[in-house]
């Protein structure tokens, strides 16, 4: 039974403070609680005995779970506060890179959810909030080399090891910037700073826009799915709105597929005979097949058969036909050399 004390404050308020006892099962000793509530102004006295009794049977029942172990923390507190909770009982028992993600991605939901309740998630709002970051983009910016790295080292008598040993970048990063691929912009600006190189001179800063990946979609409802797990096992909730019986699948974009068209196809073609190693050329002409696929499969036949001539007559029918049709697919799997 609760124990009730009423006080009057200076500003003329009503205060009470509100004790209850509880026996501890494990131990077998009572332990106390206490806590306190201000009387509204509208209230009457006679719904102010009921409010405070009501308040009292509350505080008493949560109280008694929680020492027990049958209710883990308050069914009162918000999803981040139980996220951040959950992180750091897992700290401990997973990876560092797992515990590393669910730290973005709650932040993540710390955007979208703020100080909604734990018990009060409905699948509306985490659909809606994968709907968000389905349709959400984010900006990379990227630094592009635009001048010869490779002729100026070699024009200054420095090796590529010694560069790569004084500004601390590995050689993928120089190569991928020495073939035209963008590199994060610290890194081009530590290149510059170790050869002493103008950065506004040597690389363009090229910004992206793009939506998140699908998988990193499924990593926020994986993340989001194992904490209302985790509180369904303490019966904070009673369902896992973010399980598959809940969410819709999730969609992601497609991609722009690059096509060569039939001049850089022949060049590719032309570069591939030149290559001493047969290896490279079976490697690119894989690759490649999907992004210039009939000339890649001329490529392949006159490969398997010298009698080039034959192949080469009856391909220009097939290539001719698939000009006629480019509505469809072309397919090669039943193209034989005779």
């Amino acid at each position: 039974m609760a124990c009730v004390r009423k006080k009057k404050l200076n500003d003329g308020s009503i205060s009470y403070r509100i004790q209850v006892k509880a026996k501890d099962l494990r131990t077998g000793q009572f332990v106390a609680k206490s806590m306190c509530w201000r009387k509204p102004n509208e209230l009457t006295e006679i719904q102010t005995k009921k409010e405070l009794q009501r308040v009292c049977l509350d505080f008493e029942d949560k109280f008694k779970k929680q020492l027990n172990g049958m209710l883990a923390v308050d069914n009162d507190i918000t999803f981040i506060d139980y996220a951040n909770k959950w992180l750091e009982k897992i700290k401990n028992t997973r990876s560092l890179n797992y515990y590393i993600k669910g730290r973005d991605n709650i932040r993540k939901f710390d955007a979208y959810f703020g100080n909604i309740k734990l018990n009060q998630i409905t699948p509306v709002m985490v659909q809606g909030f994968l709907d968000e970051m389905m349709a959400k983009k984010y900006e990379q910016r990227y630094a592009i080399l635009k001048r010869d790295l490779t002729q100026y080292l070699k024009s200054h008598c420095i090796k590529l090891v010694d560069a790569t040993r004084n500004s601390g970048i590995s050689r993928s990063i120089y190569y991928s910037a020495t073939v035209g691929n963008g590199i994060r912009i610290d890194s081009a600006k530590t290149i510059c700073s170790a050869l002493n190189l103008n950065f506004d001179e040597w690389f363009d800063v090229k910004v992206i826009s793009r939506p998140y990946a699908k998988e990193t979609i499924l990593k926020l409802k994986r993340t989001l799915a194992t904490i209302l797990a985790d509180a369904k096992r303490q019966r904070l909730v009673e369902h896992n709105f973010a399980s598959r019986d809940y969410i819709a699948p999730i969609q992601g974009y497609k991609k722009e597929v690059k096509i060569l068209n039939d001049k850089e196809a022949k060049q590719l073609t032309g570069y591939l005979d030149k290559l001493d190693n047969p290896r490279y050329s079976t490697l690119y002409g894989h690759k490649t097949r999907r992004t210039c696929r009939p000339w890649m499969e001329r490529y392949r036949l006159r490969k398997q058969n010298n009698d080039y001539s034959k192949i080469c007559a009856r391909y220009s029918r097939i290539w001719n036909y698939h000009q006629r049709t480019q509505n469809r697919k072309f397919k090669t799997h039943n193209i034989h050399a005779r």
